[in-house]
């Protein structure tokens, strides 16, 4: 697809082999989308129109340049072996992707994840005015079942961050409920707005960022000895 008007995309509900978006302007789902063998994303926003893009979940499977999907976009993540998957998505003013990273020794099986980001802040948040203005949703077809481990990074932008938060502070939460969440201390890159959870994770869900009082801790397992 590559002119610079906007295009709505309706395949019939047919899967297409490999689907190059090249269109400075946007792209719009008419239906769910799925692609055999690459997505390569040019130029331009897929706008995801409340449906899903799939794209396969090979290393090749998604290229990208300088396009994102603003939307829904599905992988399928092996999560028994080392790897990593880049979900380009974002919201309609800003790409805001999500890599995900399988580490050695993981156990379960693959499954199909489908990520999307939200331009607000997490509506289970304690404190919004220390949370940023941004959350991711990573939803999997079937819940894992068994243990895994795997890291995520998570890239934000400058005018998510509210002026009541110190961007050295962050934390990132998986929502696990109420206002709950279960919360990671991640690498902080504040020049290129990089947030990266190294390990540790092992369950998928709404994902929020924020200072202590934001995303506060839920300890699982207490032991006193």
């Amino acid at each position: 697809m590559n002119v610079s008007a906007n295009q709505n995309l309706n395949l019939g509900g047919v899967s297409v082999n490999n689907l190059t978006v090249s269109n400075p302007t946007t792209v719009t789902l008419q239906q769910n989308t799925s692609v055999a063998n690459q997505l390569n994303l040019q130029n331009g926003v897929v706008d995801g129109n409340g449906f899903t893009l799939t794209a396969p979940g090979t290393a090749s499977g998604v290229v990208r340049t300088s396009g994102f999907v603003a939307g829904a976009l599905k992988r399928t993540v092996d999560l028994t072996a080392a790897g990593s998957s880049l979900f380009p998505v974002g919201t309609p003013d800003a790409y805001s992707p999500v890599t995900l990273t399988v580490n050695a020794g993981s156990g379960s099986a693959a499954t199909g994840l489908t990520v999307s980001a939200t331009a607000a802040a997490h509506p289970g948040s304690n404190n919004p005015a220390t949370t940023l203005n941004r959350y991711w949703t990573l939803t999997p077809d079937t819940a894992p079942t068994s243990p895994f481990d795997a890291g995520l990074s998570f890239t934000y932008l400058d005018t998510d961050v509210p002026g009541g938060a110190n961007e050295n502070n962050l934390l990132v939460g998986r929502f696990t409920g109420g206002n709950n969440y279960e919360t990671f201390t991640p690498t902080r890159d504040t020049v290129n707005n990089i947030l990266t959870v190294a390990g540790g994770v092992t369950g998928f869900s709404e994902w929020a960022v924020g200072e202590s009082t934001a995303v506060p801790v839920t300890l699982s397992t207490l032991a006193i000895e």
